[in-house]
Protein backbone atom coordinates (compact mmCIF):
# COMPACT_ATOMS: atom_id res chain seq x y z
CA UNK A 1 0.00 0.00 0.00
CA UNK A 2 1.43 3.38 -1.06
CA UNK A 3 1.87 5.86 1.78
CA UNK A 4 -0.59 8.76 1.65
CA UNK A 5 -0.39 11.35 4.44
CA UNK A 6 -1.74 14.78 5.35
CA UNK A 7 0.23 17.58 7.04
CA UNK A 8 -1.71 20.25 8.97
CA UNK A 9 -0.68 23.86 9.58
CA UNK A 10 -2.08 26.87 11.42
CA UNK A 11 -2.19 30.08 9.37
CA UNK A 12 -1.63 33.40 11.16
CA UNK A 13 -0.94 37.03 10.20
CA UNK A 14 0.80 39.76 12.17
CA UNK A 15 2.22 43.20 11.46
CA UNK A 16 5.96 43.22 10.81
CA UNK A 17 6.61 45.89 13.43
CA UNK A 18 4.60 44.11 16.14
CA UNK A 19 5.06 40.98 18.23
CA UNK A 20 4.24 37.70 16.53
CA UNK A 21 1.81 37.14 19.42
CA UNK A 22 -0.29 40.14 18.33
CA UNK A 23 -2.23 38.29 15.66
CA UNK A 24 -4.59 39.86 13.16
CA UNK A 25 -8.15 38.70 12.46
CA UNK A 26 -7.80 36.74 9.22
CA UNK A 27 -11.15 37.87 7.82
CA UNK A 28 -10.53 41.56 8.63
CA UNK A 29 -6.93 42.83 8.53
CA UNK A 30 -5.14 45.62 6.68
CA UNK A 31 -8.22 47.85 6.46
CA UNK A 32 -10.83 45.17 5.76
CA UNK A 33 -8.89 42.56 3.78
CA UNK A 34 -10.05 38.93 4.02
CA UNK A 35 -7.42 36.21 3.59
CA UNK A 36 -9.92 33.79 2.02
CA UNK A 37 -10.12 36.10 -0.98
CA UNK A 38 -6.39 35.76 -1.61
CA UNK A 39 -6.77 31.97 -1.74
CA UNK A 40 -9.70 32.36 -4.13
CA UNK A 41 -7.77 34.71 -6.40
CA UNK A 42 -4.47 32.82 -6.35
CA UNK A 43 -5.04 30.93 -9.65
CA UNK A 44 -5.91 34.15 -11.49
CA UNK A 45 -2.95 35.97 -9.94
CA UNK A 46 -0.60 33.23 -11.18
CA UNK A 47 -2.36 32.77 -14.52
CA UNK A 48 -0.47 34.06 -17.56
CA UNK A 49 -3.55 34.07 -19.80
CA UNK A 50 -4.38 30.36 -19.97
CA UNK A 51 -7.97 29.84 -18.86
CA UNK A 52 -7.42 26.37 -17.40
CA UNK A 53 -4.09 26.35 -15.58
CA UNK A 54 -2.16 28.76 -13.38
CA UNK A 55 1.60 28.28 -13.15
CA UNK A 56 4.18 29.23 -10.53
CA UNK A 57 7.84 28.65 -11.31
CA UNK A 58 10.71 28.46 -8.83
CA UNK A 59 13.63 28.97 -11.20
CA UNK A 60 16.29 28.77 -8.49
CA UNK A 61 15.23 25.27 -7.43
CA UNK A 62 13.90 24.33 -10.89
CA UNK A 63 10.44 23.39 -9.69
CA UNK A 64 6.97 24.17 -11.02
CA UNK A 65 3.55 24.37 -9.42
CA UNK A 66 0.43 24.12 -11.55
CA UNK A 67 -3.11 24.83 -10.33
CA UNK A 68 -6.12 23.54 -12.21
CA UNK A 69 -8.53 26.45 -11.80
CA UNK A 70 -11.52 24.22 -12.57
CA UNK A 71 -10.72 22.17 -9.45
CA UNK A 72 -9.99 25.14 -7.18
CA UNK A 73 -13.40 25.36 -5.50
CA UNK A 74 -14.57 27.40 -2.46
CA UNK A 75 -17.31 26.17 -0.14
CA UNK A 76 -18.30 28.41 2.76
CA UNK A 77 -15.14 29.67 4.48
CA UNK A 78 -13.13 26.80 3.00
CA UNK A 79 -11.46 26.27 -0.32
CA UNK A 80 -9.86 23.14 -1.70
CA UNK A 81 -8.46 21.83 -4.92
CA UNK A 82 -5.70 19.97 -6.67
CA UNK A 83 -2.12 21.15 -6.92
CA UNK A 84 0.43 19.62 -9.27
CA UNK A 85 4.16 19.94 -8.90
CA UNK A 86 7.28 18.61 -10.54
CA UNK A 87 10.97 19.27 -11.20
CA UNK A 88 12.68 20.26 -14.43
CA UNK A 89 16.22 20.98 -15.58
CA UNK A 90 17.49 17.55 -16.67
CA UNK A 91 16.78 15.71 -19.91
CA UNK A 92 15.99 12.08 -19.22
CA UNK A 93 14.73 8.91 -20.87
CA UNK A 94 11.76 7.04 -19.44
CA UNK A 95 11.31 3.31 -19.87
CA UNK A 96 8.62 0.67 -19.48
CA UNK A 97 8.60 -2.33 -17.14
CA UNK A 98 10.73 -4.32 -19.59
CA UNK A 99 13.45 -1.68 -19.80
CA UNK A 100 12.46 -0.50 -23.29
CA UNK A 101 12.73 3.21 -24.13
CA UNK A 102 9.35 4.96 -24.25
CA UNK A 103 10.45 8.51 -24.92
CA UNK A 104 12.40 11.48 -23.65
CA UNK A 105 11.57 14.15 -21.10
CA UNK A 106 13.21 17.44 -22.07
CA UNK A 107 15.11 19.57 -19.58
CA UNK A 108 12.35 22.19 -19.74
CA UNK A 109 9.60 19.61 -19.14
CA UNK A 110 8.10 18.81 -15.74
CA UNK A 111 6.55 15.42 -14.92
CA UNK A 112 3.75 16.42 -12.54
CA UNK A 113 2.31 14.73 -9.45
CA UNK A 114 -1.11 15.72 -8.03
CA UNK A 115 -1.70 16.75 -4.41
CA UNK A 116 -4.89 17.71 -2.59
CA UNK A 117 -5.12 20.77 -0.35
CA UNK A 118 -7.83 22.09 2.00
CA UNK A 119 -7.83 25.58 3.52
CA UNK A 120 -10.18 26.91 6.21
CA UNK A 121 -10.27 30.62 7.13
CA UNK A 122 -12.89 30.97 9.89
CA UNK A 123 -14.80 34.24 10.20
CA UNK A 124 -13.55 36.62 12.92
CA UNK A 125 -10.77 34.26 14.01
CA UNK A 126 -7.01 34.79 14.30
CA UNK A 127 -5.99 31.29 13.23
CA UNK A 128 -6.85 29.39 10.10
CA UNK A 129 -5.91 25.94 8.84
CA UNK A 130 -4.36 24.44 5.76
CA UNK A 131 -4.06 20.70 5.09
CA UNK A 132 -1.67 19.49 2.40
CA UNK A 133 -1.51 15.92 1.15
CA UNK A 134 1.78 14.08 0.70
CA UNK A 135 2.35 10.93 -1.36
CA UNK A 136 5.26 8.61 -0.60
CA UNK A 137 8.21 11.00 -0.06
CA UNK A 138 6.74 13.77 -2.22
CA UNK A 139 4.88 16.90 -1.14
CA UNK A 140 3.89 20.40 -2.21
CA UNK A 141 4.10 22.53 0.95
CA UNK A 142 7.27 24.52 0.19
CA UNK A 143 6.31 25.49 -3.36
CA UNK A 144 2.66 26.29 -2.60
CA UNK A 145 3.53 28.44 0.42
CA UNK A 146 6.21 30.24 -1.59
CA UNK A 147 3.67 31.08 -4.30
CA UNK A 148 1.03 32.18 -1.81
CA UNK A 149 3.45 34.21 0.32
CA UNK A 150 4.77 35.96 -2.77
CA UNK A 151 1.30 37.18 -3.74
CA UNK A 152 0.53 38.09 -0.12
CA UNK A 153 3.60 40.31 0.12
CA UNK A 154 2.63 42.19 -3.04
CA UNK A 155 -0.70 43.33 -1.60
CA UNK A 156 0.16 43.43 2.13
CA UNK A 157 3.84 44.45 2.41
CA UNK A 158 3.51 45.56 6.04
CA UNK A 159 2.28 42.14 7.20
CA UNK A 160 3.73 38.66 7.60
CA UNK A 161 1.83 35.43 6.97
CA UNK A 162 3.02 32.35 8.88
CA UNK A 163 2.39 28.61 8.64
CA UNK A 164 3.03 26.59 11.81
CA UNK A 165 2.68 22.79 11.87
CA UNK A 166 0.13 21.32 14.28
CA UNK A 167 -1.27 17.88 14.90
CA UNK A 168 -4.22 16.02 16.30
CA UNK A 169 -3.50 14.67 19.79
CA UNK A 170 -5.27 11.49 18.79
CA UNK A 171 -2.94 11.08 15.82
CA UNK A 172 0.05 12.11 17.94
CA UNK A 173 -0.66 9.29 20.39
CA UNK A 174 -1.20 6.89 17.51
CA UNK A 175 2.28 7.68 16.21
CA UNK A 176 3.75 7.00 19.65
CA UNK A 177 1.77 3.74 19.94
CA UNK A 178 3.40 2.44 16.78
CA UNK A 179 6.83 3.97 17.35
CA UNK A 180 10.17 2.67 18.54
CA UNK A 181 12.78 4.94 20.11
CA UNK A 182 16.05 4.64 18.22
CA UNK A 183 18.06 7.48 19.76
CA UNK A 184 17.82 9.86 22.71
CA UNK A 185 19.91 13.01 22.55
CA UNK A 186 20.78 15.44 25.37
CA UNK A 187 22.33 18.78 24.49
CA UNK A 188 24.05 21.42 26.60
CA UNK A 189 25.24 24.85 25.47
CA UNK A 190 26.54 25.77 28.91
CA UNK A 191 30.31 25.61 28.60
CA UNK A 192 30.65 25.47 32.39
CA UNK A 193 29.06 22.02 32.35
CA UNK A 194 31.64 20.71 29.87
CA UNK A 195 34.33 20.16 32.45
CA UNK A 196 32.18 17.52 34.11
CA UNK A 197 31.93 15.50 30.90
CA UNK A 198 34.74 16.50 28.55
CA UNK A 199 38.15 18.05 29.06
CA UNK A 200 40.84 18.87 26.49
CA UNK A 201 44.27 18.14 27.97
CA UNK A 202 46.55 19.33 25.17
CA UNK A 203 47.03 23.10 25.60
CA UNK A 204 48.33 23.38 22.03
CA UNK A 205 44.82 22.65 20.75
CA UNK A 206 43.55 26.00 22.11
CA UNK A 207 40.14 24.40 22.57
CA UNK A 208 37.36 26.84 23.49
CA UNK A 209 34.12 25.25 24.82
CA UNK A 210 32.24 28.46 24.02
CA UNK A 211 32.64 27.66 20.30
CA UNK A 212 30.78 24.35 20.66
CA UNK A 213 27.87 22.63 22.29
CA UNK A 214 27.89 19.23 23.93
CA UNK A 215 25.64 16.39 22.79
CA UNK A 216 25.25 13.10 24.61
CA UNK A 217 23.54 10.35 22.62
CA UNK A 218 21.93 7.11 23.68
CA UNK A 219 21.70 4.97 20.53
CA UNK A 220 19.87 1.68 20.09
CA UNK A 221 21.87 -1.26 18.81
CA UNK A 222 20.93 -2.80 15.49
CA UNK A 223 17.45 -4.37 15.56
CA UNK A 224 16.96 -3.06 19.10
CA UNK A 225 14.91 -0.22 20.57
CA UNK A 226 15.24 2.01 23.63
CA UNK A 227 12.48 1.16 26.10
CA UNK A 228 11.86 4.59 27.58
CA UNK A 229 8.51 5.40 25.92
CA UNK A 230 6.55 5.81 29.16
CA UNK A 231 8.94 8.48 30.39
CA UNK A 232 8.94 10.20 27.01
CA UNK A 233 5.12 10.33 27.02
CA UNK A 234 5.15 11.93 30.48
CA UNK A 235 7.63 14.60 29.44
CA UNK A 236 5.67 15.42 26.28
CA UNK A 237 2.29 15.56 28.00
CA UNK A 238 3.42 18.10 30.61
CA UNK A 239 4.36 21.61 29.53
CA UNK A 240 6.41 22.19 32.71
CA UNK A 241 7.91 18.75 33.14
CA UNK A 242 11.67 18.85 33.61
CA UNK A 243 13.65 16.27 31.66
CA UNK A 244 15.76 15.79 34.80
CA UNK A 245 12.68 14.33 36.53
CA UNK A 246 13.01 11.21 34.38
CA UNK A 247 16.55 11.14 33.03
CA UNK A 248 19.88 12.16 34.48
CA UNK A 249 23.07 12.62 32.48
CA UNK A 250 26.16 12.77 34.62
CA UNK A 251 27.51 16.31 34.80
CA UNK A 252 24.66 17.91 32.83
CA UNK A 253 21.73 19.67 34.47
CA UNK A 254 18.40 20.69 32.94
CA UNK A 255 19.39 19.92 29.36
CA UNK A 256 16.89 19.74 26.48
CA UNK A 257 15.98 16.37 25.03
CA UNK A 258 15.49 15.11 21.49
CA UNK A 259 13.92 11.73 20.83
CA UNK A 260 14.41 10.03 17.47
CA UNK A 261 11.55 7.67 16.66
CA UNK A 262 10.75 5.24 13.89
CA UNK A 263 7.10 4.46 13.11
CA UNK A 264 5.68 2.74 10.04
CA UNK A 265 9.16 2.73 8.55
CA UNK A 266 9.45 6.54 8.80
CA UNK A 267 11.64 8.69 11.09
CA UNK A 268 10.27 11.33 13.49
CA UNK A 269 12.11 13.70 15.79
CA UNK A 270 10.58 15.04 19.02
CA UNK A 271 12.30 18.12 20.42
CA UNK A 272 11.01 18.79 23.94
CA UNK A 273 11.84 22.48 23.57
CA UNK A 274 9.64 22.86 20.47
CA UNK A 275 6.74 20.50 20.99
CA UNK A 276 4.26 23.07 19.68
CA UNK A 277 5.85 22.68 16.26
CA UNK A 278 5.80 18.90 16.17
CA UNK A 279 3.45 17.64 13.51
CA UNK A 280 3.85 14.12 12.20
CA UNK A 281 2.30 13.67 8.79
CA UNK A 282 -0.98 11.89 9.47
CA UNK A 283 -1.25 8.57 7.67
CA UNK A 284 -4.55 8.19 5.75
CA UNK A 285 -3.39 5.36 3.48
CA UNK A 286 -6.06 3.01 4.85
CA UNK A 287 -8.78 5.50 3.89
CA UNK A 288 -7.88 6.05 0.22
CA UNK A 289 -7.91 3.96 -2.92
CA UNK A 290 -5.19 4.14 -5.55
CA UNK A 291 -6.52 4.95 -9.02
CA UNK A 292 -5.50 3.53 -12.39
CA UNK A 293 -2.74 6.15 -12.71
CA UNK A 294 -1.14 5.03 -9.45
CA UNK A 295 -2.19 8.06 -7.39
CA UNK A 296 -4.62 8.31 -4.44
CA UNK A 297 -8.23 9.10 -5.32
CA UNK A 298 -8.91 12.80 -4.81
CA UNK A 299 -12.42 12.23 -3.42
CA UNK A 300 -11.08 9.85 -0.76
CA UNK A 301 -8.39 12.32 0.32
CA UNK A 302 -10.96 15.13 0.52
CA UNK A 303 -13.28 13.09 2.72
CA UNK A 304 -10.46 12.10 5.10
CA UNK A 305 -9.09 15.66 5.23
CA UNK A 306 -12.44 17.25 6.08
CA UNK A 307 -12.91 14.74 8.92
CA UNK A 308 -9.37 15.40 10.16
CA UNK A 309 -9.89 19.17 10.08
CA UNK A 310 -13.08 18.79 12.12
CA UNK A 311 -11.26 16.66 14.73
CA UNK A 312 -8.36 19.09 15.08
CA UNK A 313 -10.62 22.15 15.40
CA UNK A 314 -12.60 20.38 18.12
CA UNK A 315 -9.42 19.47 19.99
CA UNK A 316 -8.05 23.02 19.81
CA UNK A 317 -11.37 24.46 21.02
CA UNK A 318 -11.24 22.14 24.04
CA UNK A 319 -7.74 23.19 25.11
Amino acid sequence: MSLTTVAVYNITIHKKNQSIKDLEVLSDFDFGSDLIKLFQKLPSLLNDGNNTFALFEDKVNQKRLRINTDEFKPFGRCIDGELETGDYGVESIFIDGKGEDKGTIGKDDSPLMPFYFLCDIPKNEKKGYILLQRFKQFGVFTLFVKALRGEFMKTHPEYTISFEPITSYREFNRVLDDAEIKKVSFQSRDSQQFSNVFRATNPNDDFNPADTYLEVNLVAKRNKKINLMNSVRKIISSDKMSVDSYFQVSGLANVPLKVYLKANGRPYVLDTTHMDNFSPDIDISHLVKINSKGFPELADIKKASIKLLSDIKAEQNNK
